[in-house]
C-alpha cells in the first residue's frame, strides 16, 4: 500500500458505505484487546455489505469471487466493549480483479486499515474471469 493511499484509508471522508460491527467479548485475547484474527471477520463483514449493495437479495459476490489477498495495518489498540465502523471504498479495478479499501473506527479515530483484493472466478471451471459490466458499473459508484 503506498503512502498517499494509506493515509487516504485512515480518512472517514474516503468512504461511502459502511458497516457497524460489535465488538465480541470472544473476540479478545489474553492481553485482553482485539484480537489479530477478529478483524479479518470485521473486514469480511463489510465485504458483505458491499456485496449486498451491489446484488441486494440476489446473487451474491462471494459466489462469483475469491479473496485473493489481504494486507491490514493495526494503528491502535482495540478493547471490548463496544462497536466498530467499516467504512469500504473502491481502490482500483482492473479486467478480472479488484481493490477494496477499508477504515476501521471506534468512536470516529481510525483504528486499523487494510486493503483486500478479490478476483472474479468461475466456481465451475475453476477459472479467474472478466468482472461483468453490471458488477464494474456498481463497483465504480463506490
Amino acid at each position: 500500500m503506498d503512502q498517499k493511499q494509506d493515509l487516504q484509508l485512515t480518512k472517514t471522508e474516503s468512504y461511502r458505505l459502511w458497516t457497524q460491527v460489535p465488538i465480541r467479548f470472544c473476540d479478545t485475547d489474553a492481553m485482553g484487546h482485539v484480537s489479530n484474527v477478529a478483524y479479518a471477520a470485521y473486514l469480511e463483514a463489510a465485504r458483505f455489505q458491499v456485496f449486498s449493495r451491489i446484488f441486494g437479495d440476489g446473487p451474491d459476490l462471494s459466489s462469483y469471487a475469491i479473496l485473493a489477498r489481504l494486507e491490514l495495518d493495526y494503528r491502535r489498540e482495540v478493547n471490548f466493549p463496544g462497536d466498530l465502523d467499516v467504512g469500504s471504498c473502491l481502490v482500483a479495478i482492473g479486467t478480472k480483479s479488484f481493490e477494496l479499501g477499508h477504515g476501521i473506527f471506534k468512536n470516529g479515530e481510525c483504528v486499523a486499515t487494510a486493503t483486500t483484493v478479490m478476483v472474479s472466478f468461475d466456481y465451475e471451471t475453476r477459472q479467474s474471469v472478466p468482472i461483468p459490466d453490471a458488477v464494474r458499473k456498481e463497483l465504480l459508484a463506490l
